[in-house]
């Protein structure tokens, strides 16, 4: 599948993994503003494999089936591919957050994208990010007491073979839901209920499809280059910023080392920038 994204190229693995954690970190707050620690989840699928989480909270993903890398990002069949990142407990009980994934089509159905999710016993539905059998981006949530709200985008059908950064912006009011799609925020439909705060379910999350062993259920057929959660709701600043200058948030940064104490108490302070 061709692919391309935003103008600026894409970054190349660099430095150690926890080097792109302490960069992710600081650029989180110096570039775009955000809290570092609201990372629950920061995957750049466009590095490949392994699939690995630089938030900080070590929530690492295990390809199945033939899911590929193909230069730009993980490549899903539609059939069996799909990534699992354990039971990510990062939102269990959330009352905001926001939930990120860069994508591209490769066939217009019904699938799923990020989701927590499976279709029975209903205990296990916590969010999902998903696509209509139309080209609709679909969102929901479900809290204990087994209430499930809804939305889907009304103006935003999206294309085969087209780069889009999905963006929700969600909290326990069904009716803040907010929509972004490439930086913009578009509008659609609710159903449902008021539901509260996210479903603690001990299901798994996974990346391009949905369930809780495989094989699964929804997968998707496409591409998957980064998916993001963070625990707080970005502001439409930010998200058009992160849309603007995808990349900064994995740029080098410089990170002090101290040698060991040439005298008792005194370390002598060494720059390395990578």
């Amino acid at each position: 599948m061709s692919y391309y994204f935003p103008p600026q190229k894409k970054p190349q693995r660099w430095g150690t993994p926890q080097d792109i954690e302490f960069a992710v970190a600081k650029n989180s707050e110096k570039i775009y503003g955000v809290d570092h620690k609201s990372n629950g989840l920061v995957m750049p699928l466009f590095f490949g494999f392994p699939c690995l989480d630089y938030s900080g909270k070590q929530n690492h993903g295990t390809p199945y089936g033939g899911v590929a890398y193909n230069g730009q990002g993980l490549d899903f069949d539609g059939g069996d591919d799909a990534v699992s990142l354990g039971d990510i407990t990062f939102l269990d009980g959330a009352s905001v957050w926001t939930i990120s994934s860069y994508i591209n089509i490769g066939t217009v159905e019904a699938a799923s994208i990020l989701a927590k999710w499976m279709d029975a016993p209903t205990s296990q539905w916590s969010f999902l990010q998903s696509l209509s059998a139309t080209g609709e981006v679909g969102l929901a949530h479900r809290n204990s007491a087994a209430v499930t709200s809804y939305g889907t985008t009304t103006d935003a059908s999206l294309q085969v073979n087209t780069p889009y950064n999905i963006v929700w912006v969600g909290n326990s009011d069904i009716n803040n839901y907010k929509l972004y799609v490439n930086g913009v925020q578009k509008t659609f439909s609710v159903t449902g209920r008021n539901v509260g705060v996210i479903n603690n379910s001990t299901n798994h999350l996974f990346l391009g499809s949905r369930g809780s062993t495989v094989p699964l259920s929804y997968y998707f057929n496409g591409l998957i280059s980064e998916a993001r959660i963070n625990n707080i709701t970005l502001t439409a600043e930010q998200i058009a910023l992160f849309y603007a200058r995808p990349w900064d948030l994995y740029r080098r940064v410089g990170r002090t080392y101290y040698s060991i104490a040439a005298v008792p108490s005194i370390y002598i302070p060494q720059i390395m920038i990578f």
